[in-house]
């Protein structure tokens, strides 16, 4: 008898000890969520106010809305194109990334391409197989890099 009444009492304490326990933390989240819905409205606010949104996209699927985030940007941010240094710098790795592709369509046009035949040039030259976005900027770098070495064996710096 006295082990049923030591096991009743255990399990009472127990379950006090979690009644309160579940309390602290649902005081907690409601906090967190109190925090989080403030933070949310703040950065919801921000983006409105804030038309110099400088970040480039994650994942872009095709090239030409990699042109399109050059020439006029993508939802709310601004055209690659305009980018500050402190931009550039922001988004360093993506930026040097896509650059000679921006680099490449400029070229292109500047010969007298429109943009959606310069595209399809491209795609066309480098794009073979159903290559992804990032197969063609790897293309594009590879001959690129070997047309610096062409010139640079033509011209070299020392002379």
């Amino acid at each position: 008898m006295k082990l049923l009444l030591s096991q009743t009492s255990s399990l009472s304490t127990m379950r006090c000890t979690i009644a309160t326990n579940s309390r602290r933390v649902h005081s907690l989240v409601r906090n967190i969520d109190k925090v989080l819905y403030y933070r949310r409205e703040d950065t919801i606010e921000s983006c409105a106010s804030d038309n110099n949104n400088n970040d480039l996209m994650a994942r872009i699927p095709t090239i030409g809305m990699l042109w399109q985030e050059y020439q006029t940007g993508i939802g709310r941010n601004k055209p690659a194109k305009s980018f500050t240094s402190y931009d550039r710098g922001k988004n360093r790795f993506v930026y040097s990334r896509r650059k000679i592709f921006w680099d490449f369509m400029v070229k292109l046009i500047d010969e007298g391409n429109s943009s959606s035949s310069a595209l399809s040039n491209i795609d066309v030259v480098y794009g073979y197989g159903g290559a992804s976005v990032t197969l063609i900027l790897r293309r594009i770098r590879k001959d690129a890099k070997e047309l610096y070495k062409l010139y640079y064996e033509r011209y070299p710096l020392n002379r």
